[in-house]
């Protein structure tokens, strides 16, 4: 299951925050695409973080909310 979502681990490197409301607000901050499951965690499909990287808009911008080398 973690091959097609970010763990809580990622998730907490990805925004820097452990607490749920406060990675909410940063996903929702970035424009990256979540849904949040029963628990009220925020649950990010990995390949959505690959898409918001790939598009025009990413590289335009300094700072999108994660650093991944170019491809």
């Amino acid at each position: 299951m973690s091959d097609f979502f970010l763990t809580s681990d990622e998730l907490k490197t990805l925004t820097g925050y452990r607490k749920k409301s406060l990675q909410i607000q940063h996903l929702r901050q970035h424009g990256i695409r979540y849904t949040v499951n029963a628990l009220g965690e925020p649950i990010v499909i990995r390949e959505s973080i690959h898409e918001l990287m790939r598009s025009p808009k990413a590289r335009t911008k300094k700072h999108v909310g994660l650093n991944l080398p170019n491809e």
